[in-house]
């Protein structure tokens, strides 16, 4: 079987990040399916004693297969990329399906976009950086998460 689709190398063009984003928005999915889907990864190792990565990737391309998402590899990693959103959400104390339900639907919908940090990642939905300044404060306080860690350098 084949595995899930990889992401591009680190410091692969925008264009190569942006025709992985596309082929995960191609594939259309519902928010049951994003959950079984990651059930189904997480179980796959269950029968061989420990964490087996390429046994979960196993069931999540069979999940993939079984449910028509189409093509298994493009989906199977679209799953894991949909899935975090909610796991990431729960890790820091919000659980988005109990507090917000219609934005926890559209995980499922939202569409991938390309952002670069220290090279480009994948996310879903739109990105915002948190350096972006409010055009209606006139004195926009500076970001504490927005410093210079080499000073002498700055010129």
């Amino acid at each position: 079987m084949s595995s899930i689709l990889a992401l591009p190398p680190e410091g692969a063009p925008k264009a190569a990040w942006q025709r992985v984003a596309t082929m995960l928005s191609s594939v259309a999915m519902t928010m049951d399916q994003v959950e079984r889907g990651y059930s189904a990864y997480l179980r796959g190792d269950r029968e061989s004693g420990g964490y087996n990565e390429a046994k979960r990737e196993e069931a999540l391309l069979a999940f993939c297969v079984a449910e028509g998402l189409a093509p298994a590899p493009v989906a199977a990693l679209a799953i894991q990329f949909r899935a975090d959103v909610y796991i990431s959400a729960l890790s820091n104390g919000y659980d988005i399906k109990a507090e917000d339900p219609e934005r926890y639907e559209t995980i499922a919908t939202d569409p991938f976009t390309v952002w670069r940090n220290y090279d480009y990642e994948i996310a879903v939905g739109e990105v915002r950086t948190i350096a972006d300044e409010d055009p209606d404060d006139p004195e926009p306080e500076p970001d504490p998460d927005q410093f210079d860690f080499f000073p002498a350098l700055a010129g």
